[in-house]
């Protein structure tokens, strides 16, 4: 008789997880989200992993990996920003669908940017009317401004006379004491408190005047050029501008006057130089405040001379020591790189011109090694910037000696 054996098996099917639940929003700050989320799969979870991005954007979701609690805090976000997030589940077989997306604002926080083209002109002869533009990193609802303004800069803030604004752009500041010039700062303001002070302006309580102009800025163009670029104050006719500018070393203001324009490039400068510029403009009525001192300073340009008391000796019948000193600094025309030292047999065959490149800058001796014995060479040392060499120096001759 044959008998009757039975066996069973279990089999387990495995898949990706579950999409976790949508994720739940516990907590904001101004730079981090707190979530939560429910899991979604009654099996393990290796690790789950976080997606974000701003909202309403095209760019690439950020990933954070590795989660292994079901909370999780993303910082360093920017404030007062939406953002979406979505969380997906890995196991041992991958990574699963991600969740819903749920999408939040970060909290607000102070201004971190003051507001931008503040300008003042004169309405009447004690009136002003001072304007501005919103910060560029508001950080939050606007709130309103705070507009400072004296006779006494040098009196710390707190001290000046001030006006509070709802969330207004301009606004008029009478019963000043004409022929004074005030000087005028703007912060902006959140729920969370006062963003930072724009930088002063200066007005002049006489009516018709031109205010400073906007926005003031100096770029390098040349060795020897630097571009200024403004833009003009509004409402008053201007006649033309004065400019003053002067080198950090030299000390002489030069003055320069042009007609109206938003842009002048300042020639004939010394190269790697740093420059001070003010400017004002002129009407019919007067010349206007002049604007903050700005700097730019020009590029660097090769040595316009050589190294200085080159010196050769011969220590040994097949070697040269050479020494130097820089350039004048006047004349380096930047920082210097590295030295190059050229040198060649006087007479002879060989007159095949040999260079040594790349000394340290620092450096200021070099010895020329395996040199022809009781043989003469002209010797040259040629000093560099990033730019490019400048001139050698004039030739030192040199013999090698003799052997004993």
């Amino acid at each position: 008789s044959l008998e009757m054996i039975e066996t069973v098996s279990q089999i387990i099917v495995k898949a990706l997880p579950k999409p976790p639940g949508t994720p739940i929003v516990v907590e904001t700050t101004a730079t981090s989200v707190t979530l939560t989320w429910d899991s979604g799969n009654p099996d393990h979870i290796n690790y789950y992993i976080i997606e974000y991005r701003p909202k309403n954007t095209d760019v690439l979701y950020q990933t954070i990996d590795g989660i292994q609690t079901l909370r999780y805090s993303i910082g360093g976000l920017s404030p007062y920003s939406d953002y979406e997030f979505r969380i997906s589940a890995v196991n041992s077989i991958g990574q699963g669908p991600p969740s819903e997306t749920v999408e939040t604002r970060t909290g607000e926080q102070v201004p971190s940017s003051s507001p931008r083209s503040v300008q003042a002109r004169m309405l009447s002869a004690t009136t002003m009317l001072i304007q501005w533009e919103e910060p560029e990193e508001p950080n939050g609802q606007i709130r309103g401004y705070r507009v400072y303004y004296t006779m006494e800069p040098q009196q710390p803030v707190s001290n000046w006379q001030k006006h509070n604004l709802d969330d207004s752009l301009l606004t008029t500041v009478a019963n000043l004491i004409p022929q004074t010039t005030y000087s005028v700062k703007v912060l902006a303001f959140t729920s969370v408190g006062d963003g930072p002070l724009s930088s002063e302006i200066q007005v002049k309580t006489q009516q018709g005047v031109p205010g400073q102009p906007i926005n003031f800025k100096a770029t390098p163009k040349s060795e020897t050029s630097i571009e200024l670029q403004w833009r003009a104050p509004r409402e008053e006719k201007i006649i033309s501008y004065e400019l003053y500018y002067r080198d950090e070393e030299l000390g002489k203001e030069e003055v320069i006057t042009f007609q109206p324009s938003t842009s002048y490039s300042v020639t004939g400068l010394r190269p790697n130089t740093l420059y001070y510029f003010r400017l004002a403009g002129r009407s019919e009525h007067g010349l206007g405040v002049f604007t903050s001192q700005i700097s730019a300073r020009t590029l660097q340009a090769k040595p316009s001379s050589p190294p200085q008391n080159v010196k050769c000796t011969s220590p040994s019948s097949t070697s040269i020591l050479v020494s130097w000193w820089p350039p004048p600094p006047e004349s380096q025309n930047g920082d210097l790189a590295k030295y190059s030292i050229r040198y060649q047999t006087v007479q002879g065959e060989d007159k095949q011109l040999h260079e040594v490149n790349d000394i340290p800058p620092t450096t200021t001796q070099m010895r020329l090694e395996s040199l022809a014995k009781w043989t003469e060479y002209q010797v040259s040392v040629v000093a560099h910037t990033m730019v490019g060499p400048g001139p050698e120096s004039a030739p030192v001759f040199v013999r090698t000696d003799e052997d004993v």
